[in-house]
């Protein structure tokens, strides 16, 4: 499981160009987990021609969704 950390790395590197299979090699996970994490922080802006990665945002769902883990009809709110 990525950390903030890992997430940080993450937006540090895509953002500057780094392809994913780089960034997944950097963190010792399959290329998947990248792609998953870099969907779930998405923020719906483009920056350099990319979609934007939020760490942040990205923390907040993982958050929510560990706390409310198999809670039907619960919802994040301000996202």
């Amino acid at each position: 499981m990525l950390d903030f950390q890992d997430r940080k790395m993450i937006e540090k590197m895509y953002m500057s160009g780094a392809h994913v299979f780089d960034i997944a090699e950097a963190l010792g996970v399959h290329q998947s987990t990248v792609y998953r994490e870099l969907e779930r922080g998405r923020t719906g802006r483009i920056v350099n021609g990319k979609r934007a990665y939020n760490p942040d945002v990205a923390q907040k769902i993982i958050d929510h969704n560990l706390k409310t883990k198999g809670r039907k009809g619960a919802r994040v709110q301000g996202i």
